[in-house]
């Protein structure tokens, strides 16, 4: 399947169902004609979903190229995705299991250190993550650009529009015209010191690691989890804090699934690359999947 994420709607749902998920470089894949114009225009990505890392590299070697039409497009060669030979061997890999500040669901938390031991067998070489990233993030970066990229998309539409929608995603609208021009941008040149540190993680290492989500998946219908480890947290994203910061740096990223919890719902482990080094990703998420697979694994189903 092809998916698009502007703050984590490949990674989340992929890992969520225990299938791969590659959200690429931000302009690699077109937004258009399908996902265009986006609703989150700075935020989302376009990729593939697949049951194994061999399909979601030839689906990306398909879609990847360059697209007038989309202003973000990358004029880049393509590469054969698909050929990357899986491998840990020679690569450099930092590893998070909450970015310093997020609180973490405790099965989610063994399932990740299993699984960055796993790498570790494999030849990775593993270094710790070196900061703490600012637990305001989400308020003061992303909500005022994410909620108001949303607003925008949509504001040609009237009130009358929504009648029908959520409460959650009218009260997001709702938010994203509280927002100025000046929280816009106040939020932007933020975003710009989050990305200033990645850009020096990535001169030393090759990959960084984290889970893909805090918690594994919440029932049908609700926002979010409003508590993760006993914690309070933000319903919107607070139990995802893992995926969103890697929208706003443009970063490609992947999950991988590394486990299940008690209750037999998949876990995925999130590995994330420098800009346009989709290639380390395919190779580490290879050589994962040769060591743990999971093409052949089913959840349990509850038929009622």
């Amino acid at each position: 399947a092809i998916g698009t994420d502007g703050v984590g709607s490949i990674r989340v749902p992929a890992s969520f169902c225990g299938v791969f998920g590659l959200k690429p470089t931000f302009g690699l894949v077109s937004r258009a004609p399908g996902f265009f114009p986006p609703s989150w225009g700075s935020l989302a990505h376009t990729g593939p979903i697949a049951r194994t890392v061999t399909d979601a590299a030839l689906l990306l070697e398909t879609i990847a190229g360059y697209d007038v039409r989309d202003a973000a497009s990358l004029a880049l060669k393509p590469q054969e995705y698909s050929k990357i030979p899986p491998s840990a061997r020679g690569l450099r890999v930092a590893f998070s299991a909450d970015f310093g500040y997020a609180p973490i669901d405790p099965e989610v938390r063994a399932a990740f250190a299993a699984a960055v031991d796993i790498l570790a067998t494999a030849g990775a070489e593993l270094v710790e993550f070196p900061f703490t990233l600012d637990p305001q993030l989400l308020d003061t970066v992303l909500k005022p650009i994410a909620f108001t990229e949303q607003a925008a998309s949509v504001g040609d539409r009237g009130e009358d529009a929504f009648v029908d929608s959520d409460d959650e995603f009218r009260a997001v609208l709702q938010k994203g015209l509280g927002f100025s021009g000046a929280d816009y941008m106040a939020a932007t040149h933020l975003r710009t010191r989050l990305r200033s540190q990645f850009v020096e993680l990535f001169g030393t290492v090759d990959i960084l690691l984290t889970p893909t989500v805090a918690v594994t998946a919440f029932a049908a219908g609700a926002l979010g989890a409003s508590r993760v480890d006993e914690l309070p947290v933000d319903a919107h994203l607070g139990w995802s804090p893992f995926t969103w910061p890697v929208n706003l740096c443009g970063l490609p990223a992947a999950t991988v699934p590394c486990g299940r919890d008690s209750s037999g719902m998949p876990i995925g482990l999130q590995m994330i690359a420098p800009w346009m080094r989709e290639s380390s990703i395919i190779a580490l998420a290879g050589a994962f999947e040769q060591m743990r697979p999971w093409a052949k694994e089913w959840p349990p189903l509850n038929f009622r």
